[in-house]
């Protein structure tokens, strides 16, 4: 590819798709900061003079800084984005033990990606916010009689701005998560206001104990020897709702986002003259994201999808398949490669003494680590540092991973009718390799929720006692990450990302091994071997695997 130094180059073909995406993003934005800020001006206290003087130029004044200022947090949250989340912080002599607490607060809140660009970003975020708040609550709530004093609603705005920031982070609402069903973006925005308007509820009251109870600890000479200066009722109720309006707009920001940038995008044009071209410089860019949608489509175009009919064949037109086959088979065979080595690593580490404590699975397998465990009391172990990689890379890189196995699976077994010009049978990588990809996938993610359960079924650990942020964070939309241990349950009991990506590894293998049948054995067999020698994890078992599938067809 070409270099990306110049500015005025054409080296990043996919920039402007990049920018159209967070337009979108700002529209809807738009959109919601209007509808919130409606709400909430119908919703003051009858003969309040709020309506009024929303139409006045300090109300007009204020909505516009508390809308300029929400699209820094905007920025600030695009910049972000990811599909995967931040690596653990392992480090036992400080009593980080990658699963617990503070290892993610460390992790999520601070040290990111071990970059100071990653840190940079973070402290982008806490600025925006903070100065949000600040703007928003100052200009919303001190204009009335019992507005309050301007110091204390400044304090107030920061603090609300800094909380919403910290759950944000450690709450990994940066993190994509990218849903099965692809349906109307309207429908989407609008199925998470529920979940705004409970942020718009806990975060402002967090914010506010917060800044009613910090003054009353700051040192005598820190506030002129004299007692703590409180609002009143009146200048506290204001505040509040200026804080629920601020807290609500910035969650339907990180909402949108979310809702924007998850949808598929088709590289290559239905009849363009070389559809693989874009998808393949989607596939080598550098930014994350556009990896990720070019891997959804790949999977999609590999798996039929309406529309991708000459999609798919233009990867099989080129005779030596160096332009479709080879690069997109090789790119795949690479993901999962490094999937089944990070968790035959962790599968091979001596196992810990004790358990970890744990609790349920979060909706997003890519970020939700299990809280409690490595921080927890009781008598457990400490988890190896390969088993922490082993879970968070299952976790993490779940997608990826996912449309990866997909993408095999519908390129092979495609093969089978579009391949006119045999490059599944006469390229490296070819037929027989990704069949064992997807087979040595099935062995390895299997053996290692065998190895899991096994473990658990070892060690009985007390039962952890709750994070203390978990009502807060049940509260404010945390769901089951913020739920509490049950009861007699293990930490590694079921590791659900592995569970899942188990089933598409076994879903994917099925498709090959009901395409093809027995004939596959000869370069399943071929392929195995070739690949242990080289030492590819997995690669040993998938015989046995492919042996097992084709036994449920007789």
């Amino acid at each position: 590819m070409a270099s990306s130094a110049g500015a005025a180059s054409p080296a990043d073909p996919f920039a402007e798709l990049v920018t159209w995406k967070f337009v979108g993003a700002a529209v809807w934005h738009t959109g919601t900061f209007a509808l919130g800020a409606a709400l909430w001006h119908l919703a003051a206290a009858p003969g309040s003079q709020l309506p009024r003087r929303a139409l006045s130029p300090a109300g007009v004044l204020a909505a516009a800084a508390l809308y300029a200022t929400s699209l820094l947090v905007l920025a600030a949250q695009r910049r972000l984005l990811s599909s995967t989340d931040v690596p653990p912080v392992h480090a036992p002599r400080l009593g980080l033990h990658g699963r617990g607490w503070p290892s993610l607060l460390a992790a999520r809140c601070c040290l990111r990606g071990r970059t100071a660009r990653a840190a940079l970003e973070a402290l982008a975020l806490y600025a925006a916010c903070a100065l949000s708040g600040a703007v928003g609550v100052r200009g919303l709530a001190g204009g009335g009689k019992g507005g309050g004093s301007p110091s204390w609603l400044l304090w107030y705005g920061v603090a609300l701005g800094l909380a919403y920031a910290v759950g944000y982070l450690v709450r990994a609402k940066n993190v994509l998560s990218y849903p099965i069903v692809q349906r109307p973006r309207y429908y989407r925005v609008k199925q998470r206001l529920r979940a705004a308007a409970r942020s718009a509820v806990a975060l402002p009251t967090a914010a506010l104990a917060a800044a009613l109870a910090a003054p009353a600890l700051l040192p005598p000479s820190w506030r002129g020897g004299g007692p703590p200066p409180l609002p009143g009722l009146a200048a506290a109720a204001a505040a509040w709702r200026a804080g629920a309006l601020c807290a609500f707009v910035w969650t339907m920001a990180a909402h949108v986002l979310e809702v924007v940038f998850t949808e598929p995008v088709a590289f290559g044009g239905e009849g363009a003259p070389d559809a693989t071209r874009a998808l393949l410089a989607a596939l080598r860019h550098p930014d994350p994201l556009i990896q990720d949608w070019a891997l959804a489509d790949l999977a999609a175009v590999a798996e039929g999808a309406p529309g991708a009919a000459a999609r798919l064949a233009s990867v099989f037109s080129d005779e030596t398949g160096a332009t479709g086959w080879v690069p997109l088979v090789r790119l795949c065979l690479q993901e999962v490669g490094d999937l089944n080595a990070v968790l035959s690593a962790g599968r091979a580490a001596p196992p810990a003494a004790g358990g970890a404590g744990g609790g349920a699975a979060g909706v997003r397998w890519n970020a939700a680590l299990r809280p409690g465990g490595g921080g927890g009391g009781g008598a457990a172990a400490a988890p190896r540092r390969e088993e922490v990689l082993a879970e968070w890379h299952a976790r993490s890189r779940f997608y990826r991973a996912a449309w990866c196995l997909r993408a095999l699976s519908g390129l092979a077994a495609a093969s089978l009718s579009r391949d006119s010009f045999g490059v599944a049978q006469l390229s490296s990588p070819g037929l027989g390799d990704a069949a064992v990809g997807l087979l040595s996938a099935v062995a390895v993610l299997t053996a290692h929720v065998k190895a899991a359960a096994a473990a658990s079924a070892l060690r009985r650990p007390p039962p952890a006692a709750p994070p203390p942020l978990a009502p807060l964070l049940r509260l404010a939309g945390g769901g089951a990450a913020a739920a509490a241990p049950r009861a007699g349950l293990s930490a590694a009991a079921v590791d659900p990302a592995a569970a899942a990506l188990l089933d598409v590894a076994k879903t994917a293998a099925y498709r090959v091994t009901t395409t093809f049948g027995p004939v596959l054995r000869g370069p399943v067999r071929e392929a195995a071997a070739a690949a242990a020698k080289a030492g590819a994890a997995g690669a040993a078992g998938a015989v046995e695997v492919l042996e097992g599938l084709l036994k449920l067809e007789e």
